[in-house]
This record gives C-alpha cells, sequence and structure tokens, in this order.
C-alpha cells in the first residue's frame, strides 16, 4: 500500500472512530476492545460500500439514461469503477 492510500485510510479511521465516540491514540491502538475495533472497521466498510454503490448509480445513468460514452467525457471516466 502506498503512503498516499494508508494515510488517506487512517485519517478515515479516526474520523470513523470520533463520530462513534471511540478514542484512538495516535500509534499503537493495542489497548483497543475487539468490539471496538469492529464497530470501527464495520463502519468504514459500510461506508466504502455505500460510496461504490453511488458511483454505480452514477455509471448506469449515464451509460444507459443518456446513452453517454464514460470513457469519452472529460469527467465520467472518474467515476469508472474498472
Amino acid at each position: 500500500m502506498d503512503k498516499y492510500t494508508k494515510s488517506s485510510l487512517n485519517k478515515f479511521k479516526e474520523e470513523v472512530a470520533n463520530q462513534l465516540g471511540i478514542n484512538l491514540k495516535p500509534g499503537d491502538n493495542g489497548n483497543l476492545s475487539a468490539r471496538d475495533a469492529g464497530r470501527i472497521g464495520g463502519e468504514m466498510v459500510r461506508r466504502m460500500v455505500k460510496a461504490y454503490q453511488e458511483r454505480l448509480k452514477w455509471i448506469h445513468l449515464y451509460k444507459y439514461k443518456y446513452g453517454w460514452d464514460i470513457n469519452s467525457h472529460p469527467y465520467l471516466h472518474l467515476l469508472n469503477c474498472k
């Protein structure tokens, strides 16, 4: 995993933990209960799946409703989920 991806996932994890009311320390969180770790990870997965489903909706909308080719549009290629 590259540095940018790891940093982004750590920020995402901290954001989710804060919203769930779970305090994370910088660095090692070995004292975190399995339940809290599961809550954080589960919520992260739920949000990633929801974001992916939203992208698929947009791809479907632009491909089939409007007949646009995603690869030929200057911005729609960013939605492509290859």
